[in-house]
């Protein structure tokens, strides 16, 4: 999604955190929160 789409927001994040958070994904999530920090969107309030 993000090396061949648009780039995701914060909404987009949380929404994602949140689904692996239902998943117990702890791996994932870790991913996603690099994956955050990144882009500059880990200190959004909605992630």
């Amino acid at each position: 999604m993000i090396t061949e789409g648009p780039r995701p927001n914060s909404y987009t994040l949380a929404a994602v955190l949140s689904v692996f958070s239902s998943l117990a994904s702890l791996d994932h999530g870790k991913q996603l929160h690099a994956t955050a920090i990144r882009l500059e969107e880990a200190s959004s309030v909605s992630v």
